[in-house]
């Protein structure tokens, strides 16, 4: 894995896997809790509303034979399409950052990526966080399609989330789904802005 960390921009509780710039957000699922797939792409929900988290990204030609899950709260990997073949990790409002890799590097088409995530239980979500702890690390390779992997679920963010994208609760929602819920939409509705701003 690589250990090269590149500051990334978060805003609205997230950062985006985009192909050219494009984002499908009507397509948003967040049923793993960290990273939401779309038609095209994907978004990582980081746990602070505003400012830096640190990322690091690695391509590779297959799936990794292993990797030490035991320093990570989430682990999760999903399939991302690429119809561009410019996948890259990137700002919502600002861009991908030149430092990390195109994911995509095999040309337009499906990707497996593995998402690691730690430290979105420890900031205040309402306070702009220009030096957060989080950090999340991305390993990326041509793949089919195939179903969502949940390979470690520890912090509340995750949990809040996936109780979140629950369908056909009897049970009232707890103030953490409650609160989730709200950000997800809230994560969909700025997104939507972001998609129809003029470059």
């Amino acid at each position: 894995m690589s250990d090269h960390w590149v500051d990334v921009r978060v805003d609205d509780g997230s950062f985006i896997i985009s192909d050219g710039g494009e984002i499908a957000v009507e397509t948003l699922d967040l049923t793993t809790g960290l990273i939401g797939t779309m038609d095209i792409g994907a978004m990582v929900t980081a746990g602070i509303h505003t400012g830096h988290v640190k990322v690091c990204a690695t391509v590779v030609a297959g799936p990794p034979e292993s990797d030490d899950f035991a320093d990570w709260d989430e682990v999760v990997e999903v399939s991302v399409y690429a119809p561009r073949g410019e996948l890259r990790v990137s700002s919502v409002y600002f861009g991908p950052p030149d430092e990390l890799p195109r994911l995509s590097y095999d040309g337009p088409g499906w990707y497996r990526l593995r998402v690691f995530a730690r430290g979105r239980d420890t900031p205040s979500p309402d306070v702009v966080q220009n030096d957060s702890a989080e950090r999340y690390s991305l390993t990326c390779w041509r793949a089919p399609r195939s179903t969502p992997l949940i390979i470690r679920a520890t912090d509340r963010k995750g949990r809040g989330l996936r109780a979140s994208q629950v369908k056909h609760i009897d049970a009232p929602a707890s103030p953490v789904s409650e609160n989730s819920n709200s950000q997800a939409e809230l994560q969909r509705q700025n997104l939507r802005r972001a998609a129809r701003k003029p470059d």
